[in-house]
């Protein structure tokens, strides 16, 4: 008997008789019977044997998920420490995200109040204003922005307990989810980068528990819809691809009453504060935009670039940039204004730029639909797979310099294994709404993920909606293995189970280090150790021997300290390497 079976015998125990239990059920009516002749049977999901069963106990499982609040929050200030005496507290380099988004904070704050700079139609625009917040209160200090981020992802425990506990009616799941999260080394790792990331995941929990409300209430919650647009938008100025989430959920709004409630009046009137909430999020960023550049963008115009990185001919199914676009962040931007302008012959707008690089993806898709086809398998794949692929800064690599991010490399992979058995087990009669509703909040996002490219940091939103299903997992395959009950495990939840499993832990071919060791050998030379920067740099090109920047990079530091023979011999291996990937020297 699975968990979404005693569910159902729960919810109509006091309405039907054992025996129509059992037919509904496809069980014997024996077995329903001695179920409910067990202690407590009615209490919630995976609480058997626990010292808090479910909701009664209220008081008590407060008190556990403040202890494991707690312990969220020493764990992120351990990391805060060891953070602090590696390289990588403050950003390494200027023109990678993190640097890009303290650079312009420390503009805005300087009175440069719409964050203007010459490519700012690129960057996702709310995380520099929230970091000009932080600099305001606190100064220019990195510290403050870190401790705030990892203050607000411990606070994600406390939200996903309250998911948890809505969405599957086991306290005893709620706990074990927020434990999971407090505990979860990569989420822990984002919150300690200048990224947007812990601040969306955050949003992304609060609007769901809003959605809960709408749901659960019926017509009286029905203005839970606006907060949960509001907190949607908010959202998608930190993580764009959150609008296509807003759009599903709110499809999902729209079908539940219209189906359930046979309200499409109060449907429609959930969609439209909904939508009403994300536009008044989007209005002032739109008009922002406007005013910087005279055209009409909700949020930036990097879609359409990023589209094409995930989907050309030679994509990966990664984050890898295409040869014409160069090897950084700006240089990516300005070679693809510089190509679409060359091909429409006329100087474009932001938008018309990521329209041009639409229209190459679509002409790609009709071209070779077969191959894109292949491409969006893979990135299904590597959505799943326990790789953290890399993305600023590679979580294996910053490893290497703080020991105790060793132990995150696998978690992932482990998550979903525990995830697939917590989603089989939900499945069959009476499947919770919020069940439902979580699935296509996560399901939208994941899709968002794989019509771009995969990277440990986009995919890691999706990260606390597998939590609650990896909790009742880790429930169910403790109760399986305590009652013996094997056997009661249906063939396709075996199935779902050892597929996930192959995928989490197929090997993946990992990404070298070259780029993080040039970025580490830049920070290094900022602050005036030569020694450690030529190590880096050194150490950048043995791992890739074809990649430019380090290259030049060493001639310049050769040059600076006197050693112009050996700078001279650097730029022209520069000059080698950029010719071979398609760079101008």
């Amino acid at each position: 008997m699975n968990e979404s079976q005693k569910e159902y015998i729960r919810a109509h125990q006091r309405s039907m008789t054992a025996r129509q239990m059992a037919r509904a059920l496809g069980l014997s009516r024996p077995e329903v019977e001695r179920w409910l002749k067990q202690p407590n049977p009615g209490s919630q999901p995976g609480t058997a044997g626990m010292a808090l069963p479910a909701e009664s106990s209220g008081s008590r499982a407060l008190e556990w998920l403040l202890l494991i609040w707690v312990a969220a929050l020493l764990v992120r200030t351990v990391f805060f420490v060891l953070l602090r005496q590696s390289p990588f507290f403050e950003p390494l380099t200027p023109t990678l995200d993190d640097g890009i988004y303290y650079g312009m904070a420390r503009e805005i704050i300087g009175g440069n109040w719409l964050g203007a700079e010459p490519l700012s139609a690129y960057r996702v625009p709310a995380y520099p204003f929230f970091l000009a917040m932080i600099f305001v209160f606190a100064g220019v200090s990195v510290a403050a922005a870190h401790a705030v981020q990892l203050f607000v992802g411990s606070l994600g425990c406390i939200l996903v307990y309250f998911m948890t506990r809505a969405v599957t009616g086991s306290t005893r799941a709620a706990l074990w989810a927020a434990a999971i999260m407090a505990a979860y080394l990569p989420l822990v790792f984002y919150e300690m980068l200048l990224l947007g990331e812990s601040i969306s995941i955050f949003l992304n929990l609060s609007a769901m528990i809003c959605l809960l409300m709408l749901v659960r209430r019926e017509g009286r919650g029905m203005y839970w819809a606006l907060p949960a647009g509001l907190l949607l938008g908010l959202s998608s100025l930190l993580r764009p691809n959150t609008l296509l989430v807003a759009v599903a959920v709110g499809g999902f709004v729209v079908i539940w009453f219209w189906t359930k409630r046979r309200s499409p009046q109060r449907a429609f009137a959930c969609a439209f504060l909904l939508g009403a909430g994300v536009l008044a999020t989007l209005l002032p960023m739109t008009a922002r935009n406007y005013v910087l550049h005279k055209d009409i963008l909700p949020v930036s115009a990097l879609g359409g670039i990023n589209l094409y990185i995930g989907n050309n001919p030679e994509a990966d199914g990664k984050f890898s940039l295409v040869k014409e676009f160069g090897t950084s962040f700006n240089t990516m931007v300005e070679s693809s204004i510089r190509i679409a302008e060359k091909a429409s012959g006329r100087p474009l707008k932001p938008s018309e730029v990521s329209s041009y690089w639409v229209q190459k993806t679509r002409d790609y898709a009709f071209a070779q639909p077969g191959d894109l086809l292949k491409k969006a398998a893979l990135k299904t794949a590597y959505l799943f797979n326990a790789y953290e692929f890399p993305d600023v800064l590679d979580m294996s690599f910053a490893a290497r310099l703080i020991p105790a991010l060793s132990p995150a490399a696998g978690m992932y992979g482990i998550l979903v294994v525990f995830a697939a058995l917590g989603f089989a087990g939900t499945w069959g009669p009476g499947r919770r709404a919020g069940l439902w509703l979580m699935d296509v909040f996560w399901g939208a996002y994941a899709l968002s993920v794989v019509l771009f490219f995969v990277s440990s940091r986009y995919r890691l939103p999706i990260v606390v909606f597998l939590v609650p299903y990896a909790a009742l997992g880790a429930n169910r395959a403790w109760d399986l293995i305590r009652r013996r009950a094997v056997r009661g495990v249906r063939p396709a939840e075996v199935i779902l189970v050892v597929a996930m499993t192959v995928v989490a832990f197929w090997p993946v071919e990992p990404v070298d280090f070259s780029v993080n060791y040039n970025s580490l050998a830049i920070a290094m030379k900022n602050k005036g150790k030569m020694g450690e920067a030529e190590k880096y740099y050194l150490e950048a090109i043995r791992t890739n021997p074809h990649y430019p920047s380090p290259y030049y990079n060493l001639s310049l530091l050769y040059r600076e300290t006197g050693r112009n023979r050996e700078a001279a011999q650097m730029r022209a291996k520069y000059e080698e390497a950029a010719r071979a990937v398609g760079i101008r020297p």
